[in-house]
């Protein structure tokens, strides 16, 4: 595309003031609002609009992978929990004859940010024999450990 100088007639201060508060230069500025006047689209102002777009996209694309990986982290780390949990009381209820308190349960299982009805209701639906309460000796937990 070819440019021409051309002269026109601009009050000073208006010209002055243009050129302190434009996010470009003044030529360019005057160049984009004839273009947009006659419909007469830039290309380059085409593709940067089209590239906003697409990094509007990207961002949120971002965001919902960000979720995604949070929620199967948070899901992993809620897994290990209850499996430690489960871990723990499985050696408590071998070295206590078979069975397992309550108040372990709810122990262990605040212990480890896990809900103890959720374990309750695992250890019944594996027929673990659950009573009130149990004590665990010293010997039973140096056996466990």
């Amino acid at each position: 595309m070819e440019k021409i100088r051309t002269c026109i007639n601009i009050d000073r201060g208006v010209w002055e003031r243009a050129g302190e508060e434009l996010p470009m230069s003044r030529s360019a500025f005057i160049e984009k609002q004839l273009r947009q006047y006659l419909n007469e689209e830039d290309d380059e102002d085409k593709i940067i609009q089209e590239l906003a777009k697409y990094r509007e996209k990207e961002n949120i694309l971002k965001e919902k992978l960000c979720d995604i990986r949070a929620r199967k982290n948070a899901k992993a780390e809620e897994d290990d929990s209850f499996n430690r949990v489960m871990n723990t009381l499985n050696r408590v209820y071998e070295t206590q004859g078979g069975r397992v308190g309550r108040n372990q349960i709810v122990r262990i299982a605040r212990h480890n940010n896990v809900s103890p009805d959720e374990v309750e209701d695992f250890l019944r639906e594996r027929e673990y024999n659950i009573v009130n309460f149990c004590d665990v000796s010293m010997a039973d937990i140096k056996e466990a450990a």
